[in-house]
């Protein structure tokens, strides 16, 4: 036997609207069972036939409810698209986060074309620190066999608010790190008689966006908050001001399951589990808030027409760069060989890298590593070839220094310097729009380019420590890249680093955000 409960979070109202944001999506009707490829599952009937039984019966349970919303809401057959899910085996290997994340940004994504004023971004991605506040309050609730928002005898905003890092106070008395909305929290509870609760963060998705009328839809207009709530606050939704322009606010998930959780004094169980989902709304101009995203908005269902594909011309050298990173499957096989339909490795196609300390090439096997900030050299002799970076991927990991120009934090990539001669180096660049050179920093531990400031890519100190122009190879020649070009997504590049720079430590800081 399978119980569940759900528990609105708290959420704010008044009678002022507005109109120039983008709206929330509409609410269902009615709830929608669970319906997967074994059957029903409705515990308040009676009906427990679902399996829930991996990706195939998620990505099932998913899409039968997107049709039933689709006949609720009087749309078209198929206009909200389907989930569609990496293979068990990568699945399996994924964290709760990147699980979330995809399903989550999937549900918000696909509904940017069902009418009014309503454009559907993505989460921007899990932040450390509402991670970290989920996961405290989740183990509160766990070790204390309790339920609600409030057993920590705070409350979800208070706990946001109070937070050292992104909390009200974070830089100093009346100095916010996040801004005001009016959701914080869903929660949802599973308990059983078994010895085990399958697909709980999973189900405890798909019951805060299809099955939560028994909350007046909170935890759904939570998950798909938008700029404007339903409620109709202009304010009170994500203000859509920082980061890219495709994603807005950040998530925290947490699940705990375990045979100890009680959460139902009334029900026997034996076994039981916990999910926890936080969200806040950065600042716009966050430099100091130092943020810390461990994995970003790319999803499952949204990936597409974020991450550009790279069309590749047979028997025709690409001078590549990856410009995300796999959450599974960082292989050359991975990566490149899923794009491959036809030939033999290292007979009709291949890989290359170039070592700088060596100054040779290296044929790369089907099982080695694709990092982001390398360049490599790809050909398949006797066919073309789209190149795709794989749906479960997420942005590149970011430091922040006062010698980065985004406040979104910069790509670092060590750059090599010999004594007596310039160093060739073949880089690749890591994101998935374009950058001008302009905003790029050549910062060293000593010198003219020293940190904190760092140089300005191509200006009068930086160009003693590197060339002031970068040459990338777009399959008929080189073209220069200088600080008034841009660069793109996919693009490889050679850097001459020159002497000057050896024993300097130097290295080029790439914005994330222009």
């Amino acid at each position: 036997m399978n119980r569940i409960a759900k528990i609105s979070l708290l959420a704010f109202s008044v009678s002022f609207t507005g109109s120039a944001w983008a709206l929330s999506p509409p609410n269902i009707n009615t709830d929608i069972p669970w319906t997967d490829t074994g059957g029903v599952s409705n515990p308040s009937a009676g009906v427990f036939d679902a399996t829930f039984n991996g990706v195939a019966d998620i990505a099932e349970a998913f899409n039968h409810a997107r049709r039933q919303e689709e006949i609720q809401r009087g749309l078209a057959v198929n206009m909200l698209g389907n989930l569609n899910l990496p293979s068990q085996i990568d699945w399996d290997n994924m964290t709760d986060d990147a699980k979330a994340l995809m399903i989550l940004n999937a549900e918000r994504i696909d509904r940017v074309d069902i009418g009014g004023n309503i454009r559907e971004y993505g989460f921007a991605g899990i932040e450390s620190h509402i991670d970290n506040i989920t996961k405290i309050y989740g183990d509160v609730l766990h070790d204390s066999d309790a339920t609600g928002h409030s057993a920590d005898g705070n409350t979800p905003f208070g706990r946001i608010d109070q937070n050292a890092d992104i909390g009200v106070n974070a830089l100093g008395a009346g100095s916010d790190c996040h801004e005001f909305i009016n959701r914080a929290e869903n929660l949802a509870y599973f308990a059983t008689t078994g010895s085990s609760i399958p697909l709980p963060l999973e189900r405890a998705i798909y019951g805060w966006i299809y099955a939560d009328s028994g909350s007046n839809w909170g935890h759904r207009e939570a998950a798909l908050l938008q700029d404007i709530p339903l409620s109709g606050q202009a304010g009170w939704g994500f203000k859509d001001n920082n980061g890219e322009t495709h994603a807005e606010g950040f998530l925290g998930i947490y699940v705990r399951s375990s045979p100890d959780y009680k959460p139902f004094p009334s029900f026997a169980s034996n076994y039981a589990a916990l999910v926890v989902m936080n969200i806040f709304d950065p600042v716009a101009s966050p430099t100091s808030c130092h943020y810390n995203v461990t994995l970003d908005d790319l999803s499952v269902g949204g990936a597409e027409g974020k991450v550009p594909t790279l069309n590749v011309p047979v028997n025709t050298w690409a001078h590549i760069g990856l410009n995300t990173v796999p959450v599974t499957g960082s292989t050359v096989a991975d990566i490149i060989g899923d794009d491959v339909t036809t030939g033999t490795y290292g007979t009709d196609w291949t890989v290359y890298r170039y070592d700088s300390t060596s100054n040779a090439y290296f044929e790369l096997t089907p099982t080695d590593p694709m990092l982001p900030g390398v360049g490599y050299w790809f050909m398949h002799v006797s066919s073309a070839v789209t190149i795709d970076m794989r749906g479960s991927s997420s942005g590149v990991h970011v430091t922040h220094t006062p010698a980065c120009s985004s406040p979104e934090g910069c790509f670092e990539i060590p750059l090599q310097a010999n004594a007596g001669v310039s160093q060739w180096q073949m880089i690749g660049y890591p994101f998935r729009d374009s950058r001008n050179m302009g905003q790029v920093k050549i910062v060293t531990d000593s010198g003219v380019c020293s940190a904190p400031a760092g140089c300005v890519f191509g200006d009068s100190d930086a160009v003693t420590m590197v060339h002031n122009e970068l040459w990338h190879y777009n399959g008929s020649g080189y073209q220069t890249i200088d600080s008034s070009a841009t660069i793109n997504p996919w693009d490889a590049a050679w850097v001459s680093v020159l002497p000057a720079a050896e024993g300097l430590n130097p290295r080029m800081l790439l914005p994330a955000s222009n």
